[in-house]
């Protein structure tokens, strides 16, 4: 019917940084990847998959933080090909220059791998 393949990750970090933030910080998240559920196109393979990360760390007190991924690659999983996928990230600055700034945001996006 159709393969899937699942990842998970976890890790640990301890900052020794300013004392106004946090020196715990944890972050965890999966993959799960869905091949082969779709008709092959041109002989091309299609990959559909759901990535979620979230994350745990803070300034004055410990707050969450979530980054989920839905799309499609065309092309083999682990080789080059098109990605379009929509993402939902909810939590501290992405760029970390302003570490206690909160961020909310939804794109679209078009990404040759």
């Amino acid at each position: 019917m159709f393969n899937k393949k699942l990842c998970w990750f976890s890790v640990c970090f301890f900052n020794q940084g300013p004392s106004d933030i946090k020196r715990f910080k944890f972050d965890s998240g999966f993959e799960i990847a869905l091949t082969e559920l779709l008709v092959p196109l041109i002989g091309k393979s299609k990959v559909l998959f759901f990535a979620h990360n979230f994350s745990l760390g803070g300034t004055t007190s410990f707050r969450g933080g979530n980054n989920s991924m839905l799309g499609i690659k065309f092309g083999n999983r682990n080789e080059k090909g098109l990605l379009i996928f929509i993402s939902h990230y909810e939590g501290h600055d992405v760029s970390h220059s302003y570490y206690n700034r909160r961020v909310g945001r939804f794109g679209f996006y078009v990404d040759f791998l």
